[in-house]
């Protein structure tokens, strides 16, 4: 009987402490009719009930402007934001205009979360009082299936003041280049929990991904400076997957163009005595794998393009200045072997070849 009681007294005490914190979970909804149940139901259906969701309907298309609606209808806690359609930036940032939560998080719609997700970093919250949560994350395919899983690994669970530069945004920002040793963080916008106060307060916005090819990138940059704290959960809750809607399945001609300015907009930021060296150093490393997939894109458009014009491409990326500095400065400690043979072909500009092992690598499935 005692234990019973005892049982229910700390279930209400639960109940009232948990009515102190509110969490904003900020949606922004394009031409996504057919996974936006899928991701509403992960959110609605969380274990931790004090939510405000809120959906931006960022001039979509499809039927997600009457969805967002008729969802508006089921639960109090959606407010729906419809607007001229101007990309994910400005949607997020249309988000974070009305929010009104202690925390704020920024998903996307294509995707899902385990429904445990709120009520497991509240514990984190209660624990360390962070202003960023870092978590881990599933990829999943068309068909549904998980086929990765990422689990942060760092050295620390909890950076503060100082570390967070020094430690834990070198370890945001891409595998150590020397040694090859994987974090498994996402410098994402959905992989974190914000405080929003702290958004507030350094009036944080998102830059646009029409201006910066990796906008999450140079926005959470950005924003890293005025961080206090971080704390990061070795848990795996939100689930990314892969449609043909997504961005990176969308060829686009001037795509490694804008990868080179991003490039040099990124280097000019960090080039602020607030970053480290080792900072400046591994925002290199990033840039080969984007090149690659830029890469891939033009060898995967051979009907669109034609052979001639592909072989022109890679060429034209091989001879790039930047690509030759940074394919010669970054080590090939952190690649694999097929990435390394690569990496070869790239610096010594042979594009034929590396368009060979590209096809070969896709066949291969590595």
């Amino acid at each position: 009987m005692k234990n019973t009681v005892y049982r229910i007294y700390e279930e209400n005490m639960m109940n009232q402490t948990e009515e102190k914190i509110k969490f904003s979970v900020v949606l922004p909804i394009y031409n996504v009719e057919k996974y936006l149940n899928r991701c509403l139901d992960s959110v609605m259906n969380q274990t931790y009930k004090k939510l405000e969701i809120i959906l931006v309907d960022d001039g979509s298309p499809d039927n997600c402007p009457q969805m967002c609606d008729n969802w508006a209808k089921v639960d109090d806690r959606i407010k729906v934001v419809h607007k001229k359609n101007a990309g994910l930036g400005e949607a997020r940032n249309s988000g974070l205009d009305v929010a009104t939560g202690d925390y704020i998080v920024f998903f996307d719609s294509d995707d899902y979360i385990d429904t445990r997700l709120f009520e497991e970093l509240y514990t984190v919250i209660i624990s360390d009082n962070p202003d960023l949560i870092e978590f881990g994350h599933h990829d999943v395919d068309r068909q549904g299936n998980i086929t990765k899983t990422f689990i942060p690994k760092t050295p620390l669970e909890k950076y503060e003041g100082e570390e967070v530069l020094s430690k834990f945004l070198p370890e945001l920002i891409c595998t150590d280049p020397k040694t090859g040793i994987a974090s498994d963080l996402l410098m994402s916008a959905w992989s974190c929990l914000y405080r929003r106060q702290l958004l507030v307060e350094c009036n944080f916005h998102f830059v646009s991904e029409r201006e910066y090819i990796s906008e999450d990138v140079y926005s959470l940059m950005k924003l890293m400076p005025n961080v206090h704290s971080v704390s990061v959960v070795q848990k795996a809750y939100y689930y990314y997957c892969e449609n043909d809607q997504s961005l990176t399945h969308v060829y686009k001609p001037n795509r490694f163009e804008k990868l080179v300015a991003f490039q040099l907009h990124l280097e000019e930021l960090c080039a602020s005595d607030v970053y480290s060296d080792e900072v400046r150093y591994r925002i290199k490393r990033p840039f080969l794998d984007n090149l690659l997939a830029c890469m891939k894109s033009e060898v995967n458009c051979v009907k669109e393009i034609g052979v001639k014009e592909i072989h022109r491409s890679i060429s034209k990326m091989c001879a790039n200045k930047m690509v030759q500095e940074i394919v010669r400065l970054v080590p090939d400690a952190s690649f694999s072997r097929a990435r390394r043979m690569i990496h070869f072909c790239i610096k010594h500009k042979m594009s034929f070849s590396t368009i060979v092992l590209i096809r070969t690598q896709q066949y291969l499935g590595r």
